[in-house]
């Protein structure tokens, strides 16, 4: 069962990935997240960062739909989503690895513009310009994902700190959760 702190950290994700704000996530939600996502980080639909969003955001929903949509009628709702994660987490132990996590590798590679295995402050607001948050917002985010405090996120602090948002009941140790809420 859900921990209080990861029902909120669980809640804070599902509004992000609610791109039309209707309080369903759909298929639609997640090509909207894909588009905003590539046209900020990878407008080029040739390009790999380009296709992998693409395809990790359709990844994540099928996997979702799969697990969450209960009535079956195309959209998951945000008790749909807490149940089918609590239930995916218990049942499927890879389930956030391999199907939750597939955006947050996807949009890594997608940040990393100049492909230096690390993600800047710069690189990284780019995405939050990409679905119009504040550049302030993107800065604090920043400073919580860079756990040793070099200057640039890598691939394992931000997977990390995303798979605490799933895992974690201590507030002080998800900072993914923190820059959600």
């Amino acid at each position: 069962m859900l921990t209080e702190e990861q029902g909120k950290n669980i809640t804070a994700l599902f509004h992000a990935l609610d791109a039309t704000g209707d309080g369903l996530l759909t298929l639609d939600d997640a090509i909207r997240r894909a588009d905003q996502m590539c046209a900020g980080l990878a407008p080029d639909p040739a390009s790999a960062a380009h296709r992998e969003l693409q395809a990790a955001y359709r990844t994540y929903w099928r996997q979702l739909a799969r697990f969450a949509d209960a009535d079956d009628d195309g959209a998951v709702s945000l008790e749909e989503f807490l149940a089918a994660i609590d239930r995916a987490m218990l049942a499927e132990p890879d389930f956030v690895e391999d199907n939750m996590l597939v955006v947050t590798r996807a949009l890594f590679e997608a940040m990393d513009a100049d492909d230096d295995g690390a993600v800047s402050l710069d690189e990284y607001s780019a995405m939050f310009r990409a679905i119009d948050l504040d550049a302030d917002l993107a800065k604090a985010g920043f400073e919580l994902l860079d756990s040793n405090g070099d200057g640039s996120i890598s691939k394992d602090e931000l997977v990390d700190a995303m798979r605490a948002v799933f895992y974690s009941s201590d507030p002080a140790e998800a900072p993914g959760a923190r820059v959600l809420r």
